[in-house]
């Protein structure tokens, strides 16, 4: 049992050291994107509205050199080994069962969100196209940076890998944003259920961003439901006020259906 809690202990500290490191090179480059602005002879406000405009494309920047921070102080993995680490076995890692709950979760969103088209200056192709590729690349990161930290051998419980790094997601965004509005504990909620895809399914990379694919970009690029910026560049608006209720229900579906699967020795 003590050796269990060290063990937790050693993963949840290394883990959160990586994660300071990523917190530490956002603001690096917050700061030297602020500094060539106020050289220019910006004004804080201009500032202000760029850093926020560009949320997601500092935060994903910041997220692949953490990464890679992380890869070279905690890992003995080389780069060109990335993509043999990743279980991009379609055969055996990717199953019916798994994409239904993505696909369940996007129409459930969908039956409580009701979404109306919104007339957004703000929206156009090209954003949508960058929003989608700044979420998919943020969570596939994000999804590496877990790897690093699963051992093969006797280590900490998936569930807990769950809830430490599904935590570190949200309290990442509260943290780098603090005036930020759209965040919301549902987000958390969400952000579980992602990293449940990511471990409780088998290990895989590529589940977890199906998830990603299928539930978080349309939700957050399309629906308005975004953490970091909300309806800013949203096409449609959404009626639900807040993603509580039905992520609550969502995870609770998915945690029973993943251990249904399990028992049934489906995944």
């Amino acid at each position: 049992m003590k050796l269990f809690a060290k063990e937790k202990a050693i993963y949840t500290s290394k883990y959160a050291i990586s994660i300071f490191m990523y917190w530490v090179i956002y603001f690096i480059l917050v700061s030297i994107a602020s500094f060539f602005h106020f050289r220019l002879g910006h004004k804080l406000i201009i500032v202000e509205n760029w850093l926020y405009d560009f949320s997601w494309q500092l935060l994903v920047m910041a997220r692949i050199l953490g990464f890679f921070a992380s890869a070279y102080l905690f890992s003995d993995i080389r780069i060109k080994d990335i993509r043999s680490q990743l279980s991009f076995d379609w055969y055996n890692n990717i199953t019916t069962p798994t994409y239904l709950v993505s696909f369940a979760s996007i129409l459930v969103f969908l039956f409580f969100i009701r979404p109306s088209h919104l007339e957004n200056v703000q929206f156009s192709v090209f954003q949508l196209i960058i929003h989608n590729i700044l979420i998919f690349a943020f969570f596939f990161f994000d999804f590496l940076n877990s790897k690093l930290f699963l051992k093969k051998k006797r280590g900490v419980g998936r569930l807990f890998h769950i809830f430490v790094e599904g935590s570190f997601v949200y309290l990442s965004l509260f943290v780098l944003f603090p005036r930020n509005t759209s965040l919301e504990i549902g987000h958390l909620l969400l952000f579980y259920m992602a990293y449940i895809h990511l471990y409780l399914f088998n290990y895989s990379v590529l589940k977890g961003m199906i998830f990603v694919s299928i539930v978080f970009v349309p939700l957050f690029a399309f629906l308005g439901h975004d953490p970091l910026w909300g309806t800013y560049y949203s096409m449609f608006f959404s009626r639900l006020t807040s993603l509580l209720m039905p992520a609550i229900s969502l995870l609770i579906v998915t945690i029973a259906y993943s251990y249904f699967l399990r028992k049934q020795g489906e995944v």
